[in-house]
C-alpha cells in the first residue's frame, strides 16, 4: 500500500523489455493502492503492472484499488477459442482514456489467431465482455494494444477478432431459511452454456460440488437448494461450464447459520507479516492502531493478508464475512 501520493515518472517501456520482464517474473502479480495514498500517472507516461500496460492521455489517479492477474483463460461462445491465459481484474472499475496494452507469452495464445488478437474488456465485475475491433498487434514482440476513450475498465484480456467472451453472471446470493440455503444467480447469456456446478466450502479454500443445474436456452435466472444445514459458516461459488469444456468461476459469497456456534480463528505470522484467517475468508480487512490511524486496507476476498512489518503492540482489525461485520482487537508480538 502506498502511504503518500506518488507521482510516477516512468520512461517509455518498449514491448521487448516487457517481454523480458514477463519471462523473468511469471508469477501472479498484484498492485494494491490504499485509501490513505494515491498512485498518480502523468499524461503520456507508460505504466505497467506485470504485463498490463497503461499510457493515459490524461492524468490518472488510482486510490483504494487493486489490479490482480488471473492465469485461467475465459471461455467464449466460439468452440476451441478462449481469452489469452492472462486476465487482469480491477478491484474498483475506473474510467480510462489512452492506450491499454498486454504483453503475452506464446504459451498463452491457445486457440487464438495471433495476428487477429484484440483487446477485450468488461465494464462491471461479472458484466458483459466487449471484444474490440481496432486493436493493434505486434506478433514479433507479443504485444496487443487498444486506444480507449473514456472507457470504464473492470477486467482486461485479449482474444481473436469477433470472438465473444464469456458467459457472464450477476446477482449471486445465498439465503438461509428453515429448510435449505437457496443459492441464486443470473446468467447474461446461455447460448454457449452446458450448465452450472454449485460448489461449497467450509473455509473458502477447499471446495466440493454441492449440486448441478443444467443451462436452459433463453433462461437467465437460476437457483439451487442446499438442504445440508449442518454448518456455522459456508461459502458458495458457481462454476459456469460452457459447451467447449471451459469453466469460469463466479465470485465467492458466504452465509452464516446463526443457530450454530462459530468462533473465528485468526493468527498473525510475524516472520512474513501476514494475518491469517484459519476458518473464514473475509471480503477484505482494515487494520488500525489504537489511536484510530488506518495502517492497512485490502479490498480482496482471501484468507491470508500481508500487512508487512508491524511493530509489537495492540491493533484493531475490521472485516466482513458474508453479511456480518466484525471488529477484533489483536496483539502482535
Amino acid at each position: 500500500m502506498l502511504n503518500q501520493s506518488l507521482r510516477v515518472a516512468l520512461q517509455k517501456i518498449i514491448p521487448g523489455l516487457l517481454c523480458l520482464l514477463l519471462a523473468a517474473y511469471p508469477a501472479i502479480s498484484q498492485l494494491s493502492v490504499g485509501s490513505s495514498g494515491a498512485l498518480f500517472i502523468t499524461n503520456g507516461t507508460t505504466f505497467s503492472v506485470d504485463s498490463l500496460v497503461l499510457i493515459p492521455s490524461a492524468d490518472l489517479t488510482l486510490s483504494s484499488n487493486s489490479i490482480v492477474k488471473v492465469t485461467t483463460p475465459l471461455g467464449s461462445t466460439t468452440p476451441g477459442i478462449t481469452s489469452l491465459g492472462r486476465v487482469y481484474n480491477i478491484g474498483t472499475p475506473f474510467t480510462f482514456s489512452g492506450t491499454v496494452g498486454l504483453v503475452y507469452l506464446d504459451s498463452e495464445i491457445g486457440g487464438n489467431t495471433e495476428n487477429q488478437l484484440q483487446i477485450a474488456f468488461n465494464q462491471t465485475s461479472g458484466g458483459t465482455w466487449t471484444t474490440t475491433a481496432t486493436s493493434s498487434v505486434n506478433t514479433a514482440t507479443n504485444y496487443v494494444s487498444y486506444i480507449a476513450s473514456s472507457l470504464v475498465i473492470a477486467n482486461i484480456s485479449a482474444t481473436t477478432l469477433g470472438v465473444v467472451l464469456p458467459i457472464t453472471y450477476s446477482n449471486l446470493s445465498a439465503q438461509l431459511n428453515s429448510q435449505f440455503i437457496l443459492v441464486s444467480w443470473e446468467a447474461a447469456s446461455t447460448t454457449a452454456l452446458a450448465g452450472f456446478n454449485v460448489e461449497s466450502s467450509a473455509d473458502g479454500r477447499t471446495w466440493k460440488k454441492a449440486g448441478y443445474v443444467p443451462a436452459v436456452q433463453g433462461e437467465s435466472s437460476y437457483g439451487f437448494k442446499d438442504t445440508d444445514l449442518n454448518f456455522s459458516i459456508r461459502y458458495y461459488r458457481i462454476a459456469l461450464m460452457d459447451i467447449t469444456g471451459e469453466t469460469a468461476y463466479t465470485k465467492v459469497i458466504a452465509v452464516r447459520n446463526p443457530a450454530a456456534p462459530f468462533t473465528l480463528r485468526i493468527a498473525f505470522n510475524s516472520s512474513n507479516g501476514t494475518i491469517n484467517f484459519l476458518n473464514a475468508t473475509p471480503d477484505g480487512i482494515q487494520l488500525y492502531d489504537v489511536s484510530g490511524r488506518l495502517l492497512k486496507k485490502i479490498d480482496a476476498a482471501q484468507s491470508s493478508y500481508t500487512v508487512g512489518d508491524i511493530p509489537a503492540g495492540s491493533y484493531i482489525l475490521y472485516f466482513k464475512v458474508g453479511a456480518e461485520k466484525y471488529v477484533r482487537k489483536l496483539f502482535f508480538q
